[in-house]
């Protein structure tokens, strides 16, 4: 506050007057004016003197602030990025202590491999999964059924190729029926190859009937319907007629077929019912014993030409390595026939130009005659191939009980009738030595899931990773611990961390136990836990 001067006059003014009030003015002034140098001497005693180069800053240092450079270690740099495979322990990017990493370096040994067989296989991943081996097995194909013999003739093939599809679980095709109406009940195919029948009564017993093809194995049939069999029910026919599953309650709907079969899928309703219901039919592998509905996927198809006629072998899919474990002759009455014996006793034999397996593993059919281990006086008609280790020679055998088949001519004449009438007798047995070839490396990409690998092959066999992961996924996840490594840190977080997160503090590898914020100190014990990365490992394979 400024000083008002009282400004006085000389006489003969009495315009400023001596006395008490202007006096006492001037004495305040004074008391003032000595408290001000004296606040002004305090003042200048505490000042800081300019430095030249200096400003003046608004900024407070606060206790927090000191804190935190009180944290930074003597020698610490800024921005220095660790190096895993720097040596010199006196480089600044140098890391001590790190964790021993050989688990992680030998992770093929921790994953052992399973191998699945049989047609179809079922295989439960957990992600996308690729076999690691496929190996295809064909034996002879053997038409008909019942025993052979001249009037039940059972004619022999072999494969010039071979079919694999990879199925969702669903094998049974959405379109085998269709759409339509019959006595009074309308069938509605789904788009997810479910079945919805009509709220209207049957004028008559109504069907709904489609066919479709099934390779040979096990499978189990539901028709995902609770009604009992008296009300309506599903079949599985083969020939027309023959029933090998149906959907009712308490009806048997596990079934095996022994080659590539047509099958015809039928829905049926009783007289006078009114269904109003939907189905969900299924055809799954019977290695899957989840019966819960899958919508019908559409398969992938890998065809692999063999280039040559295959009764029977392996087939690696993977190398293209064809193993030819069975030949098939066939004899038309051109062949050189030995008879021995006379009589009742009387064979005819030929000389084989293909080396069979001995007696003890051979394995071999006939199309005209009965397979015979021996044949005896006592057997009339019968077929043997086998290996003489005495004469080292293979054989094809023959006794017959044939009107007018009497010597080696009559035989070679009835085999000669029997290639005429478009039958010929053929023979086939296991070879002595497999032959090899290669084919064209084929891949079979499964499709991720639950997955049914089938093939018009007589079996299938894939071994694959058996924890149900793949190694990539796997591979995935323990980086995911390592991370670059993981965050060096200094006595406080440089960063926010969750519960589980991984870095390395004071030399060691350690694991977050709980939410650390950035700024807050770290102390194993507290909010730290150390570890190691091969113990991480475990409890992640644990999990697997």
């Amino acid at each position: 506050m400024s000083y008002t001067r009282v400004n006085f006059q000389n006489k003969p003014s009495t315009a400023t007057p001596i006395n008490a009030t202007n006096l006492n003015h001037m004495d305040d002034g004074i008391a003032a004016n000595d408290t001000a140098i004296g606040t002004l001497q305090t003042d200048v005693a505490n000042k800081v003197d300019k430095v030249a180069g200096y400003g003046l800053s608004e900024n407070d240092f606060s206790d927090a602030y000191k804190d935190k450079v009180d944290g930074i270690e003597a020698g610490a740099e800024v921005n220095v990025q660790a190096d895993w495979n720097e040596a010199d322990n006196t480089a600044d990017d140098y890391i001590k202590n790190k964790p021993d990493l050989s688990v992680y370096a030998e992770k093929d040994e921790l994953w052992s491999n399973a191998t699945l067989s049989g047609n179809s296989v079922t295989l439960k991943t957990q992600t996308a999964q690729v076999a690691q081996q496929t190996i295809l097995t064909m034996l002879p194909i053997q038409s008909g059924s019942g025993t052979p013999a001249p009037d039940n003739v059972r004619p022999i093939s072999g494969r010039t190729q071979a079919v694999i599809k990879t199925f969702g679980r669903n094998m049974l095709p959405k379109d085998t029926i269709t759409s339509g109406s019959n006595n009074g009940i309308t069938y509605t195919v789904n788009s997810d190859g479910t079945i919805s029948l009509s709220n209207t009564a049957a004028t008559d017993v109504s069907r709904a009937s489609g066919t479709f093809s099934l390779n040979k194995g096990r499978y189990i049939f539901t028709s995902g319907v609770a009604e009992t069999f008296s009300t309506y029910d599903t079949y599985l026919l083969v020939g027309g007629n023959t029933t090998i599953a149906s959907g009712g309650i308490g009806q048997n709907n596990e079934f095996e077929l022994t080659e590539p079969t047509t099958i015809t899928f039928t829905i049926r309703v009783r007289q006078g019912v009114t269904p109003n219901i939907t189905m969900y039919p299924m055809i799954r592998s019977a290695e899957d014993a989840d019966a819960t509905f899958t919508p019908y996927i559409t398969p992938q198809t890998v065809t692999i030409p063999f280039g040559q006629t295959v009764y029977g072998g392996t087939l690696n899919v993977e190398t293209g390595e064809l193993t030819v474990e069975y030949m098939c002759k066939e004899f038309d009455g051109t062949e050189d026939i030995a008879v021995v014996g006379t009589g009742a006793n009387m064979f005819f034999r030929f000389v084989s130009d293909v080396n069979f397996r001995s007696v003890s593993s051979n394995k071999y059919g006939c199309s005209h005659f009965e397979n015979n281990e021996i044949i005896t006086s006592n057997t009339l008609l019968g077929c043997y191939a086998y290996y003489s280790s005495n004469q080292q020679q293979s054989y094809i055998q023959f006794r017959v009980n044939i009107e007018g088949v009497t010597n080696a001519t009559t035989f070679k004449a009835w085999l000669a009738t029997q290639y005429n009438n478009n039958s010929p007798v053929q023979v086939f047995s296991k070879l002595a030595t497999p032959s090899t070839a290669t084919l064209t490396p084929q891949q079979i990409a499964l499709i991720k899931g639950i997955n049914n690998v089938s093939t018009d092959a007589d079996g299938i066999s894939l071994t694959y990773f058996a924890d149900g992961e793949s190694l990539t996924d796997a591979d995935n996840r323990i980086t995911a611990v390592l991370g670059d490594l993981a965050p060096v840190e200094g006595a406080r977080a440089s960063q926010n961390y969750s519960a589980g997160d991984y870095l390395i503090f004071s030399d060691k590898f350690c694991k977050a136990s709980a939410a650390i914020a950035s700024g807050e100190v770290l102390a194993i014990g507290t909010n730290l836990t150390q570890t190691t990365v091969g113990a991480e490992l475990k409890a992640i394979i644990a999990q697997l």
